[in-house]
């Protein structure tokens, strides 16, 4: 094996783990439930379903002064519900 192949192995080695370790911590750092996340319900989260669910915001439900509303912000529909002991989704 050539030197030259020795580093572009490597470097798609690197390349690889880096966007590994990137999809997992957008999946682990999301406030968000997996299932949430999981948009189009497949059993797999996307790159792109991980980079989506962090475009959302929270906000005090209008319904129950205990709960936080995660809302997506492209369009303002409630992503999931987050209650005191309990949660729900849409």
């Amino acid at each position: 094996m050539t030197a030259r192949r020795k580093i572009a192995l490597v470097a798609v080695a690197l390349v690889t783990a880096g966007a590994g370790i990137a999809y997992a911590a957008l999946v682990s750092l999301s406030s968000l439930p997996l299932k949430v996340i999981d948009r189009d319900s497949s059993g797999l989260v996307s790159f792109g379903e991980a980079i989506d669910a962090h475009d959302v915001g929270s906000r005090a439900s209008e319904q129950e002064p205990s709960c936080v509303e995660f809302y997506w912000l492209k369009d303002g529909t409630v992503a999931y519900v987050s209650c005191t002991g309990a949660s729900r989704g849409p």
